[in-house]
């Protein structure tokens, strides 16, 4: 393989100078040297290895050089794992380790762990006191066999990791030895013969008599091998051996040179030397020619033919030197000053125009350029920018000064043109163009327009017939912007277009000069800039080049598309010349190189002066095609020129390997981190960067790479020239890594380095930790699932009680409801006991003993009305009840509540007393009190045995008035369950048997709850067997607990200064009695005997009879079948004609709430049963007198007067100021609004509005508009954003401090402070 590389080389050197003209090979020749981190420059051996790694032995250290950076190795003391000498002399390679002999011993260099074993093969290790004391050889099986100067062979055994000595009997007579492919061992001996010997028959006998000697003319020098031959040096001579060791060329060299190296390859020979030059030698011809881009006196160590066609020449002091050959792609011409245009002239020769060194004159064959015209010769200035030739073939130039030149293409002489003093004057012309057979010529310039002038040839010179400048100044025209740098046609010849720098594309028509924008003609179209800088028409298609991309236009006549090319390899590129080749494919100048567009696939390849460009960066109009479709680009160092269809890249294929793994920046050994294609990388270390090589030794700088990751992402991700490759963060997985790469000609290779990289997950997420939390999980799903069943067990014991306890709430409620509908029963016959006993007792005629019993009835109706009400009032006692706190005397309640027992005491001789200590008042509800103290009293009455006791004792703290009570009683007391549950109104214990009762009372419950209403605490303790004793602990009110009843009762009941007015009763009253109860309407009849008594049974039959007749009052019971009195109230009230009626309910619902109830339904007055005869007469008297009086009232004129602000105002009074006030508001923003005005407008004079406001307001015309001014202010300012001085204009004032004092006179303060408030 080596061989038809170098075979390749050798040819391409022969034939450089045959090649066809569109070729640009040449030799390139690169130095290696301590610049570019070689450890010396003084180069012993070479070698590349099989993976295309450079190894360079030198006088100071080992070196690695992949293409692009350079590895070193040195001996240090310090270091075991360093070479045992820094001179190198000679590096073989077997299988993945390197052998290198140095002056002290041999190293086995491990390349994968870069790991070094040191063999010294002496006894004593001492450095040799000769050079090359350590030779290497490999046989054809790869055995390593070295041979130690006055030492003698070893041969390497791998089994033990040592060198075998190998007995022979001529070690000091060798000088050198080589070992070819067939196993055949030369010897070169210090006399000068040669010798050889199979490798076999060495090992086995190694002995002088058995060696072969080879006759040669003449000592032999030095032994070299190549191409699988061996090559003697001798005198001036060089031999080279046939396989069984006879010479098939004696080659005698003119130089008288010591030989350092040879290469043979074939038919042709390298051949250095040590005293300077390297020649290459044709064995057909026996002749030979020097290498001239080498120095003659440049002394050569060694040579080497590696991959790529590339000799390595190691130097004595200049390093290493890569030699190869290399087709440039362009060909490349230097010039002192930027190039700015070029024209083509008849005979094919380039005119060439630069910005301040006039035009030069290139040939293209000779390579050759030189100067051509200047200002000396007539040229207006050095600095050209247009070259234009017409069909006459002359040239047409614009510079930077005044005017054009014109080369005569007939005379070559160079002329002017003569453009008369009438026409604007012009400079700076970057473009020249030609249209209507050359008879219009269009001129772009820097700051002066479009210039277009109508030009004729006249006996051999130009002259100007018409002239229209095209600028910004014209307003007819649209054009923003007077630097125009790029001209060029349409395909029909009938317009032109034209850009400019910033002001974008224009459209000329050739007809009538219209001018309009790409935008005027299309607004969908808009360019990737509007800095035009170069246009390119081919046929139908406009390619514009900007300072911001490349856009193509298709299309014509009004109708056309847009392609954009920004993206990809173009962006940000400012395009400065576009070309078309002969393949189609487009060509542009750039500042960032060429690029070359396929239009077919939008491919684009890119170049720069890496591949022999002038400069990266090119001029604006510096653009050509010749007649041999020659491309032409100037730019900033120069110009380039070539044949597109010889552009070709090399096919090589590089391969890709891993040059460097660092973890958090830290360097890690490739080998022991990834295994069989695979990087294990921890959670902690996700931060992993990669640097990749190419081996490529040709433009290495230039290849590029890209990856992707799949799992990740299977897109190709490019890299550019950047090697390097990082990770951050990479989230847990199995990730495949792929990396390509390019040559160094940017053609992407078939190499793709792949690594499996697995990513850690973090300790949480580990095995083990997975397993704990699945341990976890299956306990806390027990505990969980416990303490559900647990809480499902109780809930469903929760539930149970309270369905029990709901079951006997029901139980509770409903015995309560029928206690309690059976009391409110009992005040029908109540109120006929109650009643007729109190109107008997007013009545005269009776004797004592009937009016004693009468006070009897009387006063047991009003005893039985209290438990009833008590027991109906019994479902209030959670609280609910409404107290009605005041001072109450507690030794009198208490010696009320003790007279009830009188009786009782008597006859069952119980032992009462009662102990009172510092006893005054208390501030308490009174009714609440007495239950407490009646129900206790009574529980002990109901409890005590004949002959037993009870004992009341009662005292007062200072100063809080706490009132205790404790009343204990003898019995059979109570157990702790039984004390437990005293309170519970659900638990009744065993009814007493001692009948000492005077009634049930309404429970321990009832009274525990209203203590703990007034604040206080209720216990009982008790013994078996002798007695039980509550204790009561009853704090005074606060003013605060008050809690207000929505009706008082007095209300109710008239006042007797009403009642003593209303002495006389009109029998013309009609008073309708609404009663379900037969017994309750006879009563009331007789009780209303005075007045006109109609009776109802029910709401029903009420309704029907008010409708006949209205009455003039209604008493209606609450409670009644078919409708009950609540809404026959409503149904009354809502009716406008019988809303007016009063109406009285009666009803034995005495609770605060049911009056209260019945109010919210319209009833004007509410009594209770059983009432008080001269209760229904008073409410009856109260409500028809309040009803007189109103209607007294309303029939008067007072009716009519109303007072406001304590003025008494009549109804045209207050009319007249609500239409002054509604016209104020609606002119509240004119400031001409004054009295005169306001007088106008109601139709009086000022004096009579000034007398008006002063009687009704007291303020004169002007201060009441000037408050309702201020008021509409004030709004403002509270309800809105406005600033003080727009609320000002919008309430009519114009006066600023005016506003501000009056202001202030009303609300005290200034505006804004009334709006920060």
């Amino acid at each position: 393989m080596k061989t038809s590389l170098f075979t390749q080389i050798i040819h391409f050197l022969l034939i450089l100078f045959f090649t066809s003209e569109n070729l640009y090979a040449s030799n390139v020749v690169r130095y290696i040297s301590n610049i570019n981190g070689l450890t010396n420059n003084s180069v012993n051996c070479i070698l590349e290895d099989s993976e295309n790694t450079m190894w360079i032995g030198t006088w100071d250290g080992l070196n690695a050089y992949n293409g692009r950076e350079i590895t070193t190795f040195r001996y240090s003391k310090s270091d075991p794992n360093s070479i045992s000498n820094n001179i190198i002399r000679q590096i073989i390679e077997k299988e993945n380790c390197l052998w290198i002999a140095t002056d002290n011993g041999i190293n086995r260099l491990d390349k994968q762990t870069y790991q070094i074993t040191r063999y010294y093969l002496r006894k004593d290790n001492k450095i040799p006191y000769q050079e090359k004391s350590f030779i290497l050889a490999q046989s054809a099986g790869s055995e390593i066999v070295c041979f130690v100067k006055g030492v003698g062979f070893f041969i390497y055994d791998d089994s033990i990791d040592e060198f075998n000595f190998v007995k022979t009997d001529f070690v000091t007579e060798v000088k050198d030895f080589s070992i070819d492919k067939l196993d055949n061992l030369l010897f070169l001996l210090e006399d000068g013969t040669i010798a050889h010997i199979s490798y076999r028959q060495f090992i086995k006998e190694g002995k002088k008599d058995k060696l072969l000697s080879i006759g040669m003319d003449g000592p032999v020098n030095s032994l070299f091998q190549s191409g699988g031959r061996f090559v003697l040096n001798g005198k001036n001579r060089l031999f080279i051996l046939n396989h069984d060791f006879t010479v098939s060329h004696s080659i005698r060299l003119s130089i008288s040179k010591p030989v350092s190296q040879v290469l043979l390859s074939g038919d042709v020979m390298y051949i250095s030397f040590i005293e300077g030059g390297c020649i290459l030698y044709d064995l057909k011809s026996d002749t030979h020619t020097y290498l001239d881009e080498l120095p003659n006196q440049l002394s050569v160590f060694t040579l080497y033919l590696g991959s790529q066609n590339i000799l390595w020449i190691g130097t004595d002091g200049q390093g290493l030197i890569q030699f190869y050959h290399y087709d440039s792609l362009f060909q490349t011409i230097h010039t002192t000053h930027p190039v700015r245009c070029f024209c083509e002239d008849t005979i094919g020769n380039i005119l060439v125009g630069t910005k301040g060194n006039g035009i030069k004159l290139l040939n293209p064959d000779t390579k050759t350029i030189r100067d051509y015209l200047d200002e000396s010769q007539g040229l207006i200035s050095n600095s050209v920018y247009a070259l234009r030739k017409n069909r006459a073939n002359d040239i047409f130039i614009g510079t930077e000064g005044v005017g054009i030149n014109i080369l005569d293409a007939v005379t070559g002489r160079l002329n002017r043109l003569d453009i008369p003093d009438k026409y604007p004057m012009f400079k700076a012309v970057y473009n020249i163009f030609f249209t209507n057979n050359d008879s219009l010529m269009w001129i772009g310039t820097s700051g002066y327009g479009l210039i277009k002038m109508e030009i004729s040839k006249e006996q051999g010179r130009y002259r100007v017939k018409g002239f229209r400048q095209y600028n910004s100044s014209d307003k007819s025209i649209s054009l923003s912007n007077d630097v125009v740098y790029a001209i060029a046609s349409d395909p029909e010849n009938q317009a032109l277009w034209f850009g400019t720098r910033g002001g974008g594309l224009h459209w000329i028509n050739l007809k009538n000069n219209a001018i309009k924008t790409l935008e005027d003609i299309d607004s969908r179209i808009l360019l990737t800039n509007s800095d035009i800088l170069c246009l390119f028409q081919d046929h139908s298609d406009t390619w514009i080049g900007t300072s911001y991309g490349l856009n193509k236009l298709q299309g014509c006549n009004n109708d056309f598309t847009l392609t954009k090319y920004v993206d990809g390899t173009l962006t940000n590129k400012t395009v400065h010349g576009i070309l078309k080749d002969s393949k189609n494919n487009i060509w542009i100048s750039t500042n960032q190189g060429l690029s070359c567009l396929n239009i077919t696939n939008g491919k684009i390849d890119n170049y720069t002066l890496n591949d022999g460009l002038q400069n990266d960066e090119f001029s604006d109009g510096a653009f050509l095609k010749d007649r041999r479709n020659y491309l032409y680009f100037g730019g900033v160092s120069g110009l380039n020129y070539f044949n597109p269809q010889n552009i070709h890249k090399r096919d090589f294929n590089p391969l890709l390997t891993l040059n460097t793994l660092k973890i958090y920046n830290t360097l890690q050994d490739i080998n022991k981190r990834i295994e069989k294609g695979i990087l294990k990388l921890g959670y902690e270390e996700r931060f992993v960067s990669f640097n990749f090589i190419a081996k490529d030794f040709i433009n290495n700088e230039n290849c590029e790479y890209a990856y992707r990751l799949k799992n990740h992402s299977d897109d190709w991700v490019e890299m550019g020239n950047n090697p390097s490759l990082i990770f951050t963060h990479l989230p847990s997985g199995n990730y495949h890594l792929e990396v390509k790469c390019t040559n160094g000609d940017r053609v992407w290779g078939n190499h793709i380095y792949r690594l499996t990289i697995k990513v850690g997950y973090p300790w949480w997420l580990s095995v083990p930790a997975l397993t704990i939390y699945g341990v976890l999980i299956v306990i806390i799903f027990c505990i969980v699932k416990s303490v559900v069943k647990n809480r499902i067990r109780l809930s469903r014991q929760v539930l149970i009680a309270r369905v029990e306890r709901e079951h006997e709430q029901k139980n509770y409620e409903s015995k309560l409801n029928f206690f309690t509908n059976v009391a409110h029963e009992f005040f029908t016959p109540l109120t006929l006991i109650y009643t007729p006993a109190q109107h008997l007792l007013e009545q005269y005629g009776f004797d004592e003993n009937t009016r004693k019993y009468l006070q009897i009835i009387k006063n047991n109706a009003e005893r039985m009305q209290k438990l009833i009400s008590e027991l109906m009032e019994f479902r209030k006692a959670s609280g609910n009840m409404s107290l009605h706190p005041k001072y109450i005397d507690v030794k009198t309640l208490v010696e009320y509540a003790s007279d009830n027992y009188i009786d009782i005491l008597r006859d069952n001789k119980i032992d009462f007393k009662i102990v009172m200590q510092n006893v005054a008042k208390i501030y308490s509800d009174s009714n609440a009190l007495e239950k407490i103290i009646f129900n206790l009293l009574s529980n002990a009455f109901k409890y005590t045995p004949r002959n037993g006791y009870i004992k009341v004792m009662l005292s007062q703290d200072d100063p809080d008035s706490t009132l205790h009570l404790l009343i204990r009683n003898s019995g059979k007391g109570l157990t702790e369950q039984q004390m437990a549950e005293v309170f519970d109104k659900y638990k009744i214990f065993d009814v007493a048997k001692f009948g000492n009762s005077v009634s049930n009372g309404i429970g321990l419950n009832l009274t525990k709850q209203l203590v703990e209403l007034l604040g206080g605490e209720i216990s009982v303790s008790s013994e078996l067997g002798k007695y039980v004793e509550f204790s009561v602990m009853i704090p005074s009110l606060s003013s605060d607990s008050l809690q207000v009843s929505a009706l008082d009762e007095d209300d109710t009941v008239p006042q007797e200064e009403v009642k003593a007015e209303l002495s006389k009763i009109h029998k013309e009253i009609v008073v309708l009695v609404v009663e379900d109860e037969k017994n309750i309407c006879e009563l009331l009849c007789d009780i209303l005997f005075e007045y006109t008594v109609r009776v109802t049974r029910d709401g029903i039959e009420a309704l029907s009879e008010i409708e006949h007749n209205h009455p003039d009052i209604i008493i209606s019971d609450i409670m009644m079948p078919n409708m009950d009195g609540l809404t026959l109230i409503n149904k009354l009230k809502s009716e406008l004609k019988t809303s007016y009626i009063p109406i009285i309910g009666v009803s034995a619902k005495a609770s605060v709430e049911d009056q209260i109830n019945a109010f919210k339904h319209g009833a004007d007055a509410y009594i209770t049963k059983p009432f008080h005869p001269k209760q229904i007469i008073s409410t009856i008297e109260n409500l028809l007198s309040r009803q007189t009086l109103l209607k007294d009232y309303f029939n008067s004129s007072l009716s009519s007067i109303k007072v406001r602000n304590g003025i008494v105002l009549h109804p045209e009074d207050e009319e007249l100021i609500h239409t002054v006030t509604d016209f104020i508001q609606s002119n509240i923003d004119d400031e001409s609004l004054s009295p005169s005005t306001i007088a106008d407008f109601v139709g009086v004079s000022k004096a009579t509005l000034y007398r008006k406001f002063k009687e009704i307001m007291d303020k004169t015309p002007s201060e009441f508009i000037r408050s309702i001014r201020l008021e509409h202010a004030a709004k403002l300012l509270r309800t809105t954003r406005l600033t003080v001085s727009e609320i000002m204009f919008k309430c009519g004032f114009s006066n600023k401090s005016y506003f501000y004092r009056e202001f202030f006179k009303q609300y005290g303060g200034s505006p804004k402070e009334y709006r920060s408030q």
